[in-house]
């Protein structure tokens, strides 16, 4: 039944996270150490001190006349403010002292393997889930400041799920989990993976939140399209919904090709009814060896769903970073019927703050690939005609 069974884990390799006050959580895996963890924890918030410095800094250059005329000290006492507010959000999400931490392999684990998570060399080096990261997807998944992507890139995606059968899915990039915990609490079995082990425990401790609030500022950093400095202290609220402890949801951290790979997992292979994928495509090096991968994992007549934009992040994939025309040919290649194939314009990151960032700017919105494919049973099917890949719909009101 679950794709992460919690039994045979007495070797302590790796460890399984939680606050010991929740233990209506779900199970978290890593391969991380507990040293290993608190180190990389230790790692975060020193670069989140750093970076305000960073960002303060040139206020030392200015003259008296443009501290006034910027008001260059206020704004660095209230940046100061919303700073240490967001870095509270993280500690109280965030286990303070290793106690908190219990050693437990994950699933596929033995005492001879190696951590698929953390290099070796240092965990600063880890790519992904810094503080700023960790927020960001916060603010997008729990609180009101994500309702707009959440309406355009979850509904679709639950819409769907909401008419299967009781169903393993696999949720890989599933960033702060509110997607996955939608999904569990509806009655499916859950598995919600990410490379970031800081992001799923920081959207484990919100699944289950029972004290006030938290207050995020997820642009504080004003980075970009905006009309004045008070929308870069706009707050948002988490969670923004009534929390609930759902039952078969489990989360994995690790990289997905390492985590599910033939060789490191085989029981893996061809076991999920579905593969749902949401703004993670694009994120990947190597899309055709994904594409290849969830194939494997999908049962006979699975479905991967995939809501994203084929934003690449990664120069290193080179002609790699596919079309919207080349990826679909490659689904059909590798034997997937495309039930649903459309476009969908100008979709926000978060919300543009109503104090003033501009709903132009380039790094807020994204225009995404919403597409439903089924795996072909063993017996052979026909394939369908292409029609038309260019079925693209439009946020309302939107100038795009």
């Amino acid at each position: 039944e679950s794709g992460s069974p919690s039994v045979g884990m007495g070797n302590g390799h790796s460890t399984e996270l939680h606050h010991q006050s929740q233990s209506l959580s779900p199970p978290l895996f890593t391969g991380l150490t507990e040293a290993r963890f608190m180190q990389s924890l230790t790692a975060m918030f020193d670069a989140l001190d750093d970076e305000l410095q960073e960002i303060t800094k040139p206020l030392s250059e200015l003259d008296g006349d443009e501290r006034r005329v910027l008001g260059s000290e206020e704004a660095a006492a209230q940046l100061g403010q919303a700073w240490e507010a967001n870095s509270h959000a993280l500690h109280a999400l965030l286990p303070r002292d290793p106690i908190a931490v219990v050693a437990l392999p994950a699933p596929g684990d033995d005492a001879n393997s190696t951590s698929h998570l953390a290099p070796s060399d240092s965990v600063t080096s880890l790519p992904y889930g810094t503080g700023g990261q960790v927020l960001a997807h916060l603010a997008r998944d729990w609180s009101d400041a994500g309702a707009t992507a959440r309406r355009k890139a979850h509904r679709p995606v639950l819409r769907l799920v909401s008419r299967l059968a009781p169903s393993r899915i696999l949720v890989p990039g599933a960033g702060a989990c509110r997607l996955a915990w939608e999904m569990a609490a509806m009655g499916h079995r859950v598995e919600a993976n990410d490379a970031s082990v800081h992001m799923l425990l920081a959207a484990r401790s919100l699944m289950v939140w029972r004290e006030s609030p938290l207050r995020l500022f997820p642009w504080v950093r004003c980075a970009a399209g905006v009309l004045r400095r008070s929308a870069c202290l706009a707050a948002a609220v988490a969670p923004d919904v009534g929390v609930k402890s759902v039952p078969h949801l489990t989360l994995q951290a690790g990289d997905f090709m390492a985590m599910y790979s033939p060789e490191r997992w085989p029981a893996q292979l061809a076991s999920w009814d579905c593969i749902v994928t949401c703004y993670f495509l694009d994120t990947l090096v190597d899309a055709p060896a994904v594409v290849r991968r969830i194939v494997a994992l999908l049962a006979p007549g699975g479905r991967w769903i995939n809501f994203g934009p084929l934003h690449w992040h990664e120069p290193a994939a080179g002609l790699l970073r596919l079309t919207y025309e080349e990826l679909l040919a490659l689904l059909r290649l590798r034997g997937l019927h495309l039930e649903v194939s459309r476009g969908v314009r100008a979709v926000p990151y978060l919300e543009p703050s109503r104090s003033g960032v501009l709903a132009s700017s380039a790094n807020s919105w994204h225009d995404c690939l919403f597409f439903v494919a089924r795996k072909r049973e063993e017996h052979l099917e026909p394939a369908e005609p292409h029609g038309d890949a260019y079925n693209w719909t439009s946020t309302p009101g939107s100038k795009r």
